[in-house]
Order: structure tokens, then C-alpha cells, then sequence
């Protein structure tokens, strides 16, 4: 019986560690925020900001510039200067450039964080890879929109090179198979980086485990244990490789996704073997006829209490493996994300309006504000008011000339709300600021909303985890030395101890 409750607790700790590889899965938040931007919300920006800034072009209040009306010609000012060279009270800070800080705040659980804008010349791992390499953590910045591309494929083509080397494995195919499924589970959860890991056990894992486990089974039938000097080079040689190359991969992974994968993965092959040779030790225990009952030379309530410890600790051990999903915090950030809304094609006027009333309820920008600062900056001399003109309006200004001894007056237009006008500042690939409102020709709005983003995992758990597996790990094989002398009986020396005893 007891041998079968063991059996069942290597068995129940591999399904939990497939199940964690599984839905364990972090989530990777909403795919593109800003279809030509990466948002990476940080505490501090400015810190942030500097340590990338050799490699990549962020937009910021440091870069973006506004264009302000300088007189004699348009000023080019960076957002984060523009109330320290102008005057807090200069008129020529309109609504757009005050509420242009709106794009650029979040809301990190609770505390004011900084949103740099990064474009998108580096694909999402890479970028991940940048940020680590700068030593940025998720504790100082989160990069919100990852979109990694799907790991599916990679998991085909896991599962299409794993069917022939399943088949050209001489015997054990089913352990073979089921030792590498939390390996290609694995990739699910950490994509390219573990499809090599994966691929590397998938070599290892089939060829060891046709070395190592005759040799684990003779022990059970009284036969010869020794591994030929060959063979026993080239498993050390399959364990190191594969063990190296769990290593190279935790370098460059947290502690934390290093114990999930691929450190779980290769304890769940561990306890599948432990399974298998439980029911090797069940198979002869069945076949031998005990003459005796068995005594312990040991003090019993200290093999007891060992027991005690062990089931303990395997109780405590499935708890945390179970509950370990449960320990994974969702992080909530309030940031601007742009909003899809249902507006009149052919009407610009009713569509600005309807953006415009949008970005008033946060006091955020839009496309409506941003094109009311064009005219207003355009047209500063000519004194126009703070509001856009509908289209085909215009802006004109008196002009007085003498004629025939008097003064006349006549009305000048110096500027024309057209729709060439407007289809030349939204086709503007030089402006950064235009991708804000507008995507493909649609105009979008901008709110702020809160998202739930990726999983922080909760380091605690994870050291708890590792430590069990460790724990695990040792007592794997622990007893299977002193076991021979009760299970690992042939029928030759079953007969010979019944003869000289019965003598």
C-alpha cells in the first residue's frame, strides 16, 4: 500500500508540474497599444531613458517637440521646456501643448510612473532582451505590449521532430514520449529561447534514458550493474550537455523562470522515472514469496517519524505546486490606449466633434486639439481664437488702403480650412506626434484605462518551489541501494535460501 501511495505522489507531482507549464503561462497584455509604438511605463523615466537612449530613439517629454510661434518664424521646443523658456503665463502655451503631458503619465498600482514611447525597429524579444542587458527589471519598468508572436508553430515543429527520434528509440517509447512532454509544454511558456533548450533534451533525454535505465532495472534482478566505460562516457557526456544547457539558459532568465522552465521540466522526467522504477520494485514483489516477515534493526519511532517528516514534506510540496498559480500577482497600470470610436466617414466636422468631446471628459489630447494648435500656432499673428474653424471656413483679417482720398476697408482671407490642409498634416511622416490620432486615415480617440498586464511572480513562492524540488530532487532515489537485499532476489537465490533454511 505504501508503495503505491508513493508511486501515486511522483505521478501526481509530474501532472502538476504539466499543468503549471500550461497554465502558467504569463500573459503578455494587449497586442500593440500603438501600432508603431512599444509603451514601456517606468518609475523613473528620466533614469530609464538615459540607459537606452544610445540604442534607441524614445519619445518623451525630453524629445518630443511642440511647434510654438516664434514671430519671425516657428520655435521648435522640447515638451519638458516649453514653460522654462516661455513665460507659465505666455498665451502661445495653448490647451493642445497642456494637455500633451496626459500621453506621457500612468498609474502603476497606486503611484505616478512615467510612459516613454519606444518605436518598433526591434522585434518584442529582442527589445526584452535590451531591457535586461541594460539592466532594467520589472520592478523599474514594464514594456506593456509585448505582442510576441504565437509559440505554436515552435511546439509543431517540437512535436514533428520528436516522432521520428520516438521511433528509432529501441524500447521505453512511451517513457521516452512522456519524459519530454513538459519539455514541449515548456515552450509554451518561454517561446524561442526554450524551443532550443527543448530540442537539446529531446536528443539528450532518449538516449540516456536507454544507458541509465537498464542499468537501474538489474538491480532488481540480481544481475550485472556496471555500465562499460563507453557507455558510462557517453551518459555522463548526454547529462552534461543537457545540464550546461539548462545552466546558459538560466544566465540569461530570472531565478524565477529558470524554476519554472526548465528546472520543473526536468524534475517531472526525474519523478516519471522514480514511477517507473516503483513499478519495477511492485512487478518483483509480487513474483517473491516472503518466508519471513521483515524486522527492522532500526528503532521504529524513528522510522516512523521519518515517515512522518517525508509525508509531510510531500504534502507541503503538492500544496505549493498546486497553489502556485495562485501565487502570481496581476499588475494594474492606467495609461492612455487609444479608442476605437463609431464616427461619420464622409462628415469631418460631426468626427472631430465627437473626438473632441472625447478627450474633454480627461482633459486628454486629440486630433481635434492637435489640429486647433496647428491654426492657432500657424495663425498666432493674426490673433485667432483658441477653437477650429469648420471646414472650408476661413481666417481673415481687415485690411485699409487710401483710394481717392479715403480709407477703405476690405476683408484679406489668410488662411482657409481645407480638407488639403488637413490631409497634409495627417500624411505627415516626419511629425511623431500625428501616429497618436490617427492609424491608416481613421482618427482615434485617447483615454485613460486601466489594463492588467503580464504576471510579476511573487519570488517568495518560487524559492519555496525550488527549494522542494531540490528537496525532491536529492531523495529521488534515496533507499535503492539497501532495497536489493529484500526485492532484488533471483528465483536461483529464492530456492537456495528456502533450502539451507528449511535444512
Amino acid at each position: 500500500m505504501k508503495l503505491f501511495v508513493r508511486a501515486g505522489l511522483f505521478v501526481l507531482l509530474y501532472l502538476a508540474v504539466c499543468i503549471m507549464l500550461a497554465a502558467g503561462k504569463p500573459a503578455e497584455g494587449p497586442r500593440k497599444i500603438w501600432p508603431d509604438w512599444y509603451t514601456l511605463v517606468a518609475r523613473n523615466g528620466t533614469d530609464v531613458q538615459e540607459r537606452l537612449s544610445p540604442e534607441l530613439d524614445i519619445l518623451s517629454p525630453r524629445t518630443l517637440e511642440v511647434d510654438i510661434n516664434g514671430f519671425s518664424s516657428m520655435l521648435q521646443i522640447p515638451l519638458d521646456q516649453v514653460e522654462t523658456r516661455l513665460s507659465p503665463l505666455d498665451p502661445r502655451i495653448d490647451p493642445f501643448i497642456r494637455t500633451l503631458p496626459f500621453l506621457f503619465r500612468a498609474d502603476w498600482q497606486g503611484e505616478e510612473a512615467d510612459v516613454l514611447y519606444i518605436p518598433r525597429s526591434l522585434p518584442p524579444r529582442d527589445m526584452e532582451v535590451l531591457l535586461r542587458e541594460k539592466g532594467i527589471g520589472s520592478e523599474e519598468a514594464l514594456l506593456v505590449d509585448t505582442s510576441r508572436p504565437s509559440n505554436l508553430p515552435l511546439v509543431l515543429t517540437f512535436l514533428l521532430i520528436a516522432l521520428p527520434v520516438l521511433i528509432l528509440q529501441p524500447s521505453q517509447r512511451l517513457l521516452s514520449a512522456l519524459m519530454l512532454l513538459p519539455w514541449g509544454i515548456g515552450i509554451l511558456f518561454s517561446g524561442r529561447d526554450a524551443a532550443f533548450l527543448a530540442l537539446l533534451a529531446l536528443f539528450v533525454i532518449p538516449r540516456l534514458l536507454s544507458l541509465v535505465l537498464p542499468f537501474l532495472l538489474r538491480r532488481y534482478h540480481d544481475r550485472e550493474t556496471v555500465l562499460k566505460p563507453a557507455f558510462r562516457f557517453e551518459a555522463a557526456l548526454l547529462a552534461l550537455g543537457l545540464f550546461t544547457g539548462m545552466a546558459m539558459y538560466g544566465a540569461f532568465v530570472s531565478f524565477a523562470d529558470f524554476l519554472r522552465f526548465p528546472f520543473s521540466a526536468a524534475l517531472a522526467a526525474l519523478a516519471l522515472l522514480r514511477f517507473r522504477l516503483l513499478i519495477e520494485e511492485h512487478r518483483q514483489k509480487q513474483l517473491l514469496h516472503s518466508l519471513f516477515m521483515p524486522v527492522s534493526l532500526g528503532s521504529p519511532r524513528e522510522k516512523g517519524g521519518k515517515m512522518t517528516l517525508q509525508a509531510a514534506a510531500a504534502a507541503c510540496g503538492m500544496l505549493i505546486v498546486l497553489l502556485l498559480p495562485a501565487g502570481l500577482e496581476e499588475t494594474d497600470l492606467k495609461l492612455p490606449v487609444p479608442v476605437e470610436l463609431a464616427l461619420p466617414g464622409k462628415d469631418l466636422d460631426r468626427s472631430l466633434a465627437a473626438l473632441e468631446e472625447l478627450g474633454r471628459k480627461q482633459d486628454a489630447p486629440s486630433l481635434p486639439l492637435y489640429l486647433t494648435h496647428r491654426y492657432f500656432q500657424e495663425n498666432y499673428l493674426y490673433h485667432p481664437d483658441f477653437s477650429l474653424p469648420k471646414l472650408n471656413s476661413e481666417l481673415a483679417i481687415e485690411n485699409y488702403r487710401q483710394a481717392d482720398g479715403r480709407i477703405l476697408s476690405e476683408r484679406n482671407t489668410v488662411w482657409r480650412f481645407t480638407y488639403t490642409w488637413y490631409t497634409d498634416i495627417i500624411n505627415d511622416d516626419t511629425d511623431r506626434i500625428i501616429d497618436f490620432f490617427i492609424h491608416e486615415g481613421i482618427p482615434k480617440g485617447i483615454l485613460r484605462t486601466t489594463i492588467t498586464f503580464g504576471r510579476t511572480p511573487v519570488y517568495g513562492v518560487y524559492t519555496g518551489f525550488g527549494l522542494l524540488f531540490s528537496f525532491a530532487a536529492i531523495r529521488l532515489f534515496q533507499g535503492a541501494r539497501g532495497r536489493r537485499q529484500l526485492i532484488g532476489c533471483s528465483t536461483r537465490r529464492f530456492e537456495s535460501r528456502r533450502m539451507s533454511q528449511t535444512a
